[in-house]
């Protein structure tokens, strides 16, 4: 299969991504929706091009997927080891705020609630307000209120202390 081909997806993909998140922090909603939809399409067109890449007699394919990476490196930029040590062992960032967040246990966090988690945790690493956050939430699919996104943006500001910090330093 030719990597042209693959590459040109997860840069299209990419680059629909970027578009989603941006038309829902500036509410356009019509864009938003097509950027999703076309998001859709390439999330899947990738599905389909994975179980026909093939490697050589003898030679090994390294598949990485960079899961959480503007969580992680973020937490690693701002030093806030903490986060990164529960990440090495393999915990999820989305579920473990989802669990704080509710009071719940890890095991508890449904699907729902890890995805309601991913605007605050990665919106609330990069200074979003509580009305960034609303509409940070949208491309995610996430409806939040003003008051649900205030709490959310306080509790991830007080469970990540020194990005807040670092905020300041830049």
């Amino acid at each position: 299969l030719n990597n042209d081909y693959v590459n040109s997806i997860n840069e299209l993909f990419r680059i629909f991504h970027s578009l989603k998140s941006a038309t829902a922090f500036l509410k356009l909603k019509r864009i938003n929706v097509f950027a999703k939809l076309v998001e859709d399409v390439l999330e899947s067109a990738k599905k389909l091009v994975r179980p026909m890449v093939k490697t050589p007699e003898g030679k090994i394919l390294n598949v990485a997927d960079y899961s959480s990476i503007e969580y992680i490196l973020l937490m690693w930029y701002s030093e806030q080891m903490d986060k990164v040590e529960l990440f090495e062992k393999g915990e999820d960032p989305y579920k473990l705020f989802a669990s704080r967040f509710y009071q719940i246990s890890v095991e508890e966090v449904t699907k729902d609630m890890r995805q309601w988690a991913k605007p605050p945790v990665l919106g609330g690493g990069y200074m979003l307000s509580d009305n960034g956050l609303v509409s940070y939430a949208e491309g995610f699919g996430v409806d939040l209120t003003l008051a649900e996104a205030k709490r959310a943006i306080d509790y991830y500001r007080s469970e990540h202390p020194l990005v807040v910090q670092m905020w300041y330093q830049l």
